[in-house]
Formats: C-alpha cells, structure tokens, sequence
C-alpha cells in the first residue's frame, strides 16, 4: 500500500503547476558556509500568492516529503530547532537557478529511482523536476546523486544521477 504522504507530495505537486515561486528559503540549524542548494535542512517555497510549501525529506523511504505550510507551519514545533532562514536562490543573472524566481512553473515531474529490495514505495518520489515556461529546468530532492546523500538539494539536469526515472504529473494521474 502506498504510503499516504505521497498521495500529500502528489496534491502539492499539482498546485505548483502554473505558479510562480517568489522565494527559497533554506530552513538552517547553524550557520553554514555551505552551498545553501545541497545543504542540509528542511526548504520553504513560497508562492506569488502567498502559499508555502515545506520540503523535506523522509528518511524511512528516502522520499521528498511536501507539506502545506498552514498544516505544519515552519514556526511550529516541529521545526523549532531550525532557528536560521537562509535564501537559496537569488532572482539574477549569476544564480544559475534564478530562472526560478522570475518564470512561471509550466511542469513538475516525479523524480524516482529503483526501490531497495523489500522497501515498498523507497524512492518512489524521491525528488521533483520543474520546468519553467522559458524550457529552464531544476531538479529538487533527495538521494539526486550517485552519492544518494539524504538532503533536500537543488540540481541543473545535468548533474544528478543519470539513472533517475521521470514521470510527468498530471492531474488525472494516480501515483
């Protein structure tokens, strides 16, 4: 049986079709010199008309887990240890992920990998890939790599694992 936050991811998915995101923040537990797009920690997208929704990771399957922000705010408890906002994309020219910032989502696909043998549903929605309306492409998730390091991470196309799976979301589509 599927697990029921990935009929949650699917919902949220849906709703960033034809959105705009207005900001990546990147929620931190210390202060990092890290490159914010890999670091470790949970992720709030906001949206042009006010909605956020947190990304993070469920570890158990190795699955991207979205959850509306009003469910579970960031403030809450749940992320009380989570003291530092950190943006990880800046609307420019030298951000290579800046398109993001600046153009509408047209497309979300469903990132996946082969599942660990007796692990029903482990990376069945490991990551997302948005497209925007200018063709531009960025890939978030966990496990994106070779490396299948437990993160929520922002990637170009070109450099996660060449094996990963894509299914295009569709709102007539079950997963």
């Amino acid at each position: 049986m599927m697990d029921e936050y990935l009929s949650t991811n699917r919902m949220l998915m849906l709703r960033i079709i034809g959105a705009r995101i207005t900001d990546a923040v990147r929620l931190l537990d210390h202060d990092s010199a890290e490159d914010l797009r890999t670091e470790w920690g949970p992720v709030v997208l906001t949206f042009g008309d006010g909605e956020q929704v947190i990304l993070d990771v469920e570890e158990a399957k190795s699955n991207l887990m979205l959850r509306d922000a009003h469910s579970i705010p960031p403030t809450s408890a749940w992320y009380a240890g989570f003291h530092i906002r950190a943006k990880i994309i800046e609307p420019v020219a030298s951000d290579p992920l800046g398109f993001l910032l600046t153009e509408q989502v047209v497309g979300v696909e469903v990132i996946s990998r082969e599942p660990d043998p007796g692990v029903p549903d482990s990376f069945a929605m490991c990551g997302m890939r948005i497209k925007t309306e200018s063709g531009h492409q960025v890939c978030i998730g966990t496990h994106l790599t070779d490396l299948l390091i437990p993160e929520v991470a922002f990637f170009l196309p070109e450099d996660v694992d060449p094996e990963l799976q894509y299914r295009a979301l569709h709102g007539d589509e079950h997963i």
